[in-house]
């Protein structure tokens, strides 16, 4: 993804062209891990990346 090891909801979001709200949902449910630095929101793009690559493909068996 990037050179960096951590970044903010909103380069996640560029990143992976989803919407910060997106983002944000899945950190709060969990489903992606995310931690605080002070106020800002942090994600790791190992586990971002591993996220991303989780999420269901359209017209896969479980898309159905």
């Amino acid at each position: 993804m990037t050179g960096q090891i951590a970044v903010s909801v909103k380069t996640a979001a560029a990143l992976t062209e989803l919407s910060e709200t997106t983002v944000r949902a899945a950190i709060d449910a969990q489903a992606l891990p995310a931690f605080r630095v002070g106020r800002s929101i942090r994600i790791r793009t190992d586990e971002l990346n591993d996220w991303f690559s989780s999420l269901v493909r359209v017209g896969s068996e479980e898309d159905r």
